[in-house]
């Protein structure tokens, strides 16, 4: 295991750096930026001390995990004076296993051992610290480490990725440097995964019902969303890339109270590098115990404006090139049969696909057919629906309406024909007929909500116009569509309309509503804004209905819902297809 750089040629390299701030020109990239974040923290290469940090759990899930990994790496490597450890996210050593005294005592004597500091903002660069600060392995030999007292050592680092994305650990490989292997980093890789896959394993009920939780959640988010709980922190990679672990602490520290019944101690978190982000909680749980939190975060000053162009995602993101892509690859189909299919180039055909993959956020093959798959199950059940709703609105006008209109016609008939010395019968029946004439509107009422009919004989504009006379809050309505569309459009997006109207004056108490209805180049952009408080689930359950819908016509959807100033939504669907 031989640097590509000779020992003088990188102590050199070093002296230069700290003596002279002159960029390494024979260190590896990456031990030449680890270096750099050493002498930035104030390190310096003659001075090593690795700080003993104590309060650490021996019993802890990252060492229970860890443990017979370790031993049995140890039982493979016996004889070949390697040690064997792993470390925290922190990158202080919390296990360590070798078979050799010798071993024992030559690692001992660096303080590479459980409880002491090897974070490389603590000793510098070395196999552990390196390994985290650029969150991949890494492998520093002899004098690639930055401290002069570890020069003597080659270490292979690899991190352990906890059920969450995120670093919890390092497995780490150290050896004298004149026995160094280059199979040294794939082994630690080796073990890393079968430590994480131990880490996988081990979940509760409780946390495999978060788990579930967060990833329904994660399919509807927008933006960065994090689960917390007191045993598990999940977060989705915008999340991830968002907040640091002083950050997740701060998050912590707001959200706790929501686990005991309470509220968040602010709406606003303050990131260690000055910037704000709002939050929206959800608590998860049963009625007897709140499990975790559901946050979702977003800018404090985020927002868009009335007619802002919606970022593409989802199926309404793909060109039509890229649709019919994925269509063909989730039936089954090769590249190589897609493109003679398509009339493309292979080279077109996987261009296609690795945009698909992005747009979707789908890692696979079987991914991008259950997506599809969802979606188009989603559809065929609202199109069902749909056609239910207008055989029961049908039943309804042409049954039970009709007959209460014969009953009310022969009552006042009855009334007409009782004699003026039967008064008291005649109020009697009046009475009847204005009972007959309320039971009629509230079945009209009913009729209206179940089928728009007004749709089918002069089309969407004045079914919506109809909608937002009978709303309880004053409506203003911008309508730019222009002839008639297909009638499933025309049904699916009145009962957007209905249920956005609904969520709005039901979850932010607005006072007054703004709808925005406009076709362009295929696409129909749905705005609904309106005044009021924020909602304090603007990703949950609220929405669940509707973000269902949307998906089913292959469209996209966003919520703002910033405190105290009202939501925003915004839905795009395409008009052709759906």
């Amino acid at each position: 295991m031989v640097s590509r750089a000779s020992a003088n040629d990188l102590r050199a390299d070093l002296e230069r750096l700290v003596h002279r701030h002159e960029h390494p020109r024979a260190a590896r990239g990456e031990i030449a930026s680890s270096w750099e974040r050493s002498l930035r923290v104030g390190l310096h290469p003659d001075t090593f001390t690795a700080p003993y940090q104590p309060d650490f759990d021996p019993a802890a899930r990252l060492t229970w995990a860890a443990e017979p990994v370790l031993a049995q790496l140890a039982h493979d490597v016996e004889g070949t004076g390697i040690g064997v450890l792993a470390s925290d996210e922190q990158g202080r050593v919390v296990a360590r296993r070798e078979d050799e005294p010798a071993v024992v005592r030559v690692l001992d004597r660096i303080d590479l051992a459980p409880g002491f500091g090897y974070g490389e903002a603590l000793v510098g660069t070395n196999g552990i610290g390196t390994a985290i600060a650029s969150a991949r392995p890494s492998t520093v030999i002899g004098t690639e480490h930055f401290a002069e007292a570890l020069t003597g050592w080659a270490c292979a680092g690899c991190p352990i990725m906890g059920p969450d994305g995120t670093i919890v650990g390092v497995v780490d490989l150290a050896v004298a440097v004149e026995r160094g292997n280059p199979l040294m980093l794939g082994l630690a890789k080796r073990a890393a995964r079968d430590i994480e896959q131990r880490l996988r394993a081990d979940c509760s009920a409780t946390e495999h019902a978060l788990r579930e939780e967060f990833a329904t959640a994660q399919r509807r988010a927008q933006g960065p969303l994090i689960l917390l709980s007191p045993t598990t922190t999940l977060a989705n990679p915008a999340a991830a890339r968002l907040l640091h672990s002083a950050d997740r602490e701060r998050l912590w520290d707001l959200i706790a109270p929501v686990l005991t019944g309470g509220a968040p101690a602010a709406r606003v978190l303050c990131l260690v590098d000055g910037s704000s982000l709002g939050i929206r909680w959800k608590p998860v749980g049963d009625r007897d115990r709140v499990a975790g939190v559901l946050v979702w975060l977003r800018p404090v000053s985020s927002g868009p404006v009335v007619g802002e162009a919606m970022p593409p995602s989802g199926l309404v993101s793909l060109t039509a090139v890229e649709r019919a892509v994925a269509e063909l690859v989730a039936e089954g189909l090769t590249n190589r049969v897609v493109a003679q299919r398509l009339g493309l180039s292979a080279s077109t055909v996987q261009s296609c696909l690795r945009r698909v993959f992005v747009k979707l956020e789908v890692r696979s093959r079987v991914q991008l057919a259950r997506t599809l798959e969802r979606s188009a199950a989603k559809a065929q059940m609202f199109a069902a629906l749909d056609e239910v709703k207008c055989r029961i609105e049908r039943d309804l006008q042409d049954g039970v309406q009709q007959r209460l209109a014969g009953l009310g016609l022969s009552l006042g008939l009855a009334r007409a024909s009782v004699p003026p010395e039967r008064a008291e019968l005649a109020d009697d029946l009046a009475k009847i007929a204005q009972g007959l004439v309320e039971a009629t509107e509230s079945l009209r009422e009913i009729h209206r909500g179940v089928y728009p009919a007004t749709i089918a004989g002069k089309g969407l504009r004045p079914a919506i116009q109809a909608l937002a006379r009978r709303s309880p809050i004053p409506v203003q309505l911008d309508l730019r569509v222009g002839g008639r569309l297909p009638h499933s459009v025309e049904v699916s997006v009145y009962y957007l309309v209905c249920e956005a109207l609904a969520y709005v004056a039901k979850h932010t108490k607005a006072s007054v509503v703004d709808v925005c209805v406009a076709s362009c180049e295929g696409f129909l952009d749905v705005t609904v804004r309106g005044d009021g408080i924020g909602d304090s689930d603007p990703d949950g359950s609220n929405l669940t209905d509707l973000m269902d819908r949307v998906e089913a016509m292959g469209g996209a959807m966003r919520l703002v819902s910033p405190p105290e100033a009202g939501s925003f939504m915004q839905i795009k669907v395409p008009v052709k297809g759906s």
